[in-house]
């Protein structure tokens, strides 16, 4: 990774520090991630939106999007715990 976008990533890392509390052991590890310098922070988007699309949305705005197909985990458990409660 190249020193420039080393200093990019670091300004982009400290925006996280502002999200709720809910988020603080993801932001310890997204810190520590940056400060080595070992993973940028558009590469960790990236591959989260590739490993969830569904959760692409909210994982890069804390919004949903349900008509889209883009929902949270907590709305995919919601659902889940329905399916259980109407087999029942």
């Amino acid at each position: 990774m190249s020193t420039s976008q080393a200093t990019k990533d670091k300004g982009s890392a400290q925006g996280w520090q502002q999200r709720p509390d809910k988020t603080s052991g993801a932001i310890k590890t997204i810190e520590v991630i940056v400060q080595k310098g070992t993973f940028s922070m558009t590469c960790f988007a990236q591959k989260n939106c590739k490993r969830w699309p569904q959760y692409s949305l909210w994982l890069m705005t804390d919004q949903v999007n349900e008509e889209a197909g883009q929902i949270s985990p907590q709305i995919e458990k919601a659902r889940a715990d329905l399916k259980k409660t109407d087999a029942n």
